[in-house]
This record gives C-alpha cells, sequence and structure tokens, in this order.
C-alpha cells in the first residue's frame, strides 16, 4: 500500500475519518514527551505523505504498537480515527485508531519530502521544548477538610432530578473518546453516561472555601474518568445532571488524577468543569452501556490491599437496624450506619456498612427477603478481619439485570428452600455474632502460648490457631444435661422419675438437653495443647448434637454403638481455623492455663 497522494494538505483543509478520509502516510520518527505526575508515557511522530509533513500526536491506548516496536521510523500507517488540534500555533494530528500496512526505506522518499524532513527538525525541536514545559495544573488538594451536607454517602435512588440542560442528539463539534483527552487537547467534546453522582459537599483550606459535587462517566469504548465541579459550577449544574443520563460535555481542564483512593476508576486523568462549561443532555444512549463493573469474588477479598476500591456483587444475606454513632473526628457529629453481610457463590461472606440517609431509608427492595445487589466502588478495611464501607461514589444497584446476577439467582435457588448455607466469613462483627472468622495474619502457633506467656494477665488473652484435633475425651459423657429453656442452658437435676428441674427457671421439665463439652487436643508444627469447647463449636466438629449421640450410646443395637465411636474417629487429624480464649485458672492452689475455643472454622 503506498502513501497518499496529498493527503496532509486534505486533513488540514478539514477532511476527517469520520468523513471518511483514512488516508496512508509514513512515520518519519516517533520520540516520547515528558510527562510530569507520573502518568501513562505518551509519544509524538512526525507523518509525512508525498508532499509534506506534519506533526503528530498518538493517544494511550496505541502505546502498546510502541512497546511491541511495531510503530517505529519508516512504518506505513493507514489513519482509520483522527483529530486534529491547534497546539503552540501549530496543527497537530491526534492519532486515537491506525493500522500499520507496511514498512518504507528511506531511498523511496521523494527528494523534496526528505528536504522537508530536515528543515522541520529544529521547528520540532522547539515544539518538543513546548509541549515538555506546558504547566501541570495543581492537584486538588486530598487534605482538604470535607463535611457531608447530607449524610447521603450512597447513591441507590431510582428517582432522578429532572434535567433542565439542553438536549442535543446530534455530535458537538469533535467528539471524542475519554481516552483520546490530554492535556494538549483545548477544545474537544466527549459523549458518556453519568454512573455515579456524589452529594455536595463543602471543602475549606488556606486559598478559601466553597462546595463541590463529582460525577463519574463512561463513554462507549468502556473507557471511564472522574469529573468535579467547584463553587459557581456546582450551584448551576448539580440539579442538572441526573445519574444514568448520556450528555455531551465541553469546555473541562483536564488535570492529574489524584483521587484514586476513593475511586476505582483507573484513568491517569480527571475533568473539573467550571460554569463556563458546555454540557448537553443526549437521548441517543444506546451505545454506552448503564455501568462498568468489574465484580471481584468475596472470598477473593481477603487479598486485596486495604483502601483497595472494588466491586461486588452479592446477595444480602443479614442487614443490621440502622444505628447511629457519633463521630470525634467530625465535631461529636451524629452518623447513621447500617451493616449489611453479604455471601455470593464462591462461599465467602463479608460485612458491608453503608453510611447516612441509605442506611435510615428503606431500600427499593426490603433486606428481608435478601435482594442481590450490585455494589459499585466500594472500600476494603481491616477492622474486624476484612470488610468493607461505602464511600462517597459507591453505588447500589438493586436485582441488576445482568448475566453475573441470573447465575447468583440459580445458584441462591439451587439450595432446599432457597436457604443459604453456612459461608466462610471474612470480616468478625460485634454484637456476638459467632459467624465470623479471624483473618490470615492474626494466627499464631500453639507455642506462642507458653512462650509468650499467655493467659497469665489480668485479663484473658485471645488466639488464633490453625491445627487438627488428634484426640478428643469421651469415655465419660461429653455432655452435661441441659434447662430445655431456650434463655438458659442451665445443668438440671435429674429426678429420677424422668422429669428434670432447673434452680434457675424453678421449674421441672418432662425432659432435657443435652449439650456438649468436650476436652480435645489439638497440634499443629510447633507442638500440642488441651483445649476445651462447648455445644456450639463442638457441633461444628463431630456434625450430630450431644441428645443425638445419647442416643447412639444407650442404643441396645451394637451398631449404633459403633457409629457412636465411628463418629469421633471421623472427627479426627482435620484440620480447623480456631479461636480460642486463653487464662491461668487458680486449681488447687495452683495455677494453670485454660484454653477454651470460641471458635472454629474446618479448613
Amino acid at each position: 500500500m503506498s502513501i497518499s497522494v496529498g493527503a496532509i494538505k486534505s486533513i488540514q483543509d478539514g477532511q476527517t475519518s469520520a468523513g471518511g478520509f483514512t488516508p496512508v502516510l509514513k512515520v518519519a520518527y516517533v520520540k516520547p514527551i515528558n510527562v510530569a505526575n507520573g502518568g501513562a508515557a505518551r509519544y509524538k511522530l512526525q507523518l509525512m505523505d508525498d508532499q509534506t509533513s506534519v506533526q503528530g500526536m498518538l493517544t494511550t491506548q496505541l502505546n502498546h504498537l510502541i512497546d511491541s516496536n511495531d510503530l517505529r521510523e519508516n512504518a506505513l500507517v493507514l489513519l482509520e480515527e483522527y483529530m486534529t488540534n491547534i497546539l503552540q500555533g501549530q496543527q497537530i494530528v491526534i492519532l486515537m485508531k491506525l493500522r500499520i500496512v507496511g514498512y518504507a526505506a528511506d531511498s523511496n522518499i521523494p527528494q523534496n519530502q526528505q528536504q522537508q524532513q530536515q528543515n522541520h527538525q529544529h521547528q520540532n525541536q522547539n515544539h518538543q521544548q513546548s509541549m515538555n514545559s506546558y504547566p501541570p495544573q495543581a492537584p486538588y488538594q486530598s487534605s482538604n477538610n470535607y463535611s457531608n451536607n447530607n449524610n447521603n454517602n450512597m447513591g441507590m435512588n431510582n428517582t432522578r432530578p429532572v434535567a433542565n440542560l439542553p438536549v442535543n442528539n446530534t455530535p458537538v463539534g469533535n467528539v471524542i473518546p475519554i481516552s483520546a483527552l490530554n492535556p494538549y487537547l483545548t477544545r474537544w467534546t466527549i459523549k458518556a453516561r453519568i454512573t455515579s453522582k456524589s452529594d455536595i459537599r463543602s471543602w475549606s483550606n488556606a486559598k478559601g472555601s466553597g462546595t463541590l459535587f463529582s460525577i463519574d462517566l463512561l463513554d462507549a469504548e468502556g473507557t471511564c474518568i472522574r469529573a468535579t465541579f467547584f463553587k459557581a459550577a456546582c450551584d448551576k449544574f448539580y440539579q442538572c445532571l441526573s445519574e444514568g443520563h448520556v450528555y455531551y460535555f465541553s469546555n473541562g481542564k483536564l488535570k492529574a488524577n489524584n483521587s484514586s483512593q476513593w475511586s476505582n476508576i483507573k484513568n491517569n486523568y480527571e475533568i473539573t468543569f467550571d460554569e463556563r462549561s458546555d454540557i448537553k443532555e443526549c437521548f441517543d444512549t444506546s451505545d454506552i452501556k448503564e455501568m462498568s463493573l468489574n465484580f471481584v469474588n468475596i472470598i477473593d477479598i481477603q487479598n486485596k490491599e486495604v483502601n483497595e476500591m472494588i466491586d461486588v456483587l452479592a446477595i444480602v444475606k443479614n442487614a443490621s437496624d440502622a444505628s447511629e454513632i457519633i463521630s470525634q473526628k467530625q465535631g461529636n457529629k451524629i452518623l447513621h450506619k447500617r451493616d449489611l453481610t453479604l455471601m455470593d457463590a464462591s462461599g465467602g461472606e463479608i460485612r458491608l456498612t453503608i453510611w447516612g440517609d441509605k442506611a435510615t431509608q428503606e431500600p427499593p427492595f426490603p433486606y428481608y427477603e435478601q435482594p442481590i445487589i450490585a455494589f459499585k466502588c466500594v472500600k476494603v478495611g481491616d477492622f474486624g478481619g476484612r470488610s468493607l464501607t461505602g464511600v462517597g461514589s459507591t453505588v447500589m444497584t438493586f436485582n441488576p439485570k445482568l448475566p453475573e446476577a441470573s447465575q447468583l439467582h440459580e445458584w441462591r435457588t439451587s439450595f432446599a428452600d432457597g436457604k443459604l448455607p453456612e459461608g466462610h466469613s471474612l470480616s468478625t462483627t460485634s454484637g456476638g455474632d459467632k459467624g465470623a472468622k479471624e483473618p490470615y495474619d492474626r494466627r499464631k502457633a500453639i507455642s506462642s502460648i507458653k512462650d509468650l506467656h499467655l493467659g497469665y494477665s489480668e485479663k484473658a488473652d485471645f488466639i488464633i490457631v490453625k491445627a487438627s484435633i488428634t484426640y478428643i475425651k469421651h469415655d465419660n459423657d461429653p455432655w452435661y444435661e441441659a434447662c430445655p429453656s431456650a434463655d438458659c442452658n442451665k445443668k438440671v437435676t435429674d429426678n429420677v422419675n424422668g422429669t428434670y428441674t432447673c434452680e434457675k427457671c424453678n421449674n421441672t421439665y418432662d425432659h432435657c438437653q443435652r449439650r456438649f463439652i468436650l476436652s480435645v487436643t489439638m497440634a499443629d508444627a510447633s507442638g500440642q495443647g488441651w483445649f476445651s469447647l462447648f455445644n456450639d463449636a463442638a457441633e461444628k466438629i463431630l456434625g450430630h448434637t450431644a441428645d443425638e449421640l445419647h442416643q447412639l450410646k444407650t442404643s441396645l443395637d451394637d451398631a449404633d454403638v459403633n457409629r457412636y465411636e465411628a463418629i469421633f474417629n471421623q472427627a479426627l487429624f482435620k484440620e480447623y481455623v480456631i479461636k480460642a480464649r486463653v487464662k491461668a485458672e487458680l486449681v488447687n492452689d495452683e495455677q494453670r492455663v485454660k484454653n477454651t475455643i470460641l471458635n472454629c472454622y474446618p479448613v
């Protein structure tokens, strides 16, 4: 394929790829551009036809062509998508999509073209200096003091304010993808959907104070970027912009992205709009997805970094009531919160805390119905193991119409009566929740009980151990006869006549409920030790209730007696992660350390 004749003049005269003009040009050279603030690498190049040359600039999505050395000197490129812009008084071509169709030798360049290439070197060096010295905008300081005006921290409403912006279904100026944005573009228009809209927040620092809000944008290519409106722009546009709607955005300013800790948007830049920005609503929305989501399985969250922002699709297994806390960091401000226990098909469970009005208002679907919710942009924490919390840009979508949600629904309905199984919890919770597992980095060896002299302080010590059960003592009955009242569980007196008396309840019952009290030895690579465990933990290990084992032990059938012994043998040499209480007690005037298992989880 040969170089297009007179192509550069046609480009400079206004012919575009949108109009079907896709010329073939030759690359004279490729040079990197210095980028401040550690942004993605950028490159400029000299494009030539049979008559003249023009400066070009690659968008970052084409960097892989440089890395692979496919785009290099003497490459012949077919310009599939491009636009022109003026920088420092010189017209440049922004290359958004191209295809390499071959390579040319220097001897094939016309003589006048070689002369023009030499003549342009000095000009290009001056242009490179101007581009390298392009003043970056000062990043907005994340240390500003923010306060949420209405405590509405998470977007999940289906109702939206009525937009009063102009409507335009035709492109405004040069509509480019978000990926083509860079600080050297002075005039651009993007078409994007608002996937998240924050509340208005106030800020104050040494330079002054004001209000702001932010939106997350998604375009047809699936690229995202965050945009922020300050002061007058906040007042002008907040009520006009609606989450989920599509708009044309123009006259914004690009700056380095310094808010990645509050968002999972992967972009080197963010946009600032002021009151002079041009925004028009567009109802031609079929080319842009509702939302860009990258779900993480709950069981894999334990491998995520603290403060990382992720997306989660999960079933709300349980939900606490909304509660109030007083935040001393925010001047004793009252905050509202609600804890949700989430579960997905990976078998993992985790606690997510939502804040503000979204914690107190009624959701579109009651939590007791265990709805499926897509959570976009929640923050990973390490409070009580691994946990999640909502931030200002978090979006909750109830029962989303997604293939992943359909698969999760099918997984849930595979269980009898739709009852979810017990999961592998990554979070510890307050309020006596027994379904929580301690994190990996808090585990210790059994030998540390002795080595660290645990249990001898005024308060009990707690230890997390991964170990195997090597022996279960059951020569005598490994249970006691307890009061059948659900709120009691105290030991009862056998009246021999088939009745049982509970002194605490002051009642007599015609039956009792047997509850385990086991002594076991557990061992890991460092050693072994004796541990006590009570009914709930013992049932997890043995897989039976104490009443069931009592029936087997007292049966006249030898097969039942043999099965009784087999149940204890089958529980041996299996690994568990346990949480134990360690406390020295005085026994016969001698201090002995007692280890009591509070929770256990099979490995």
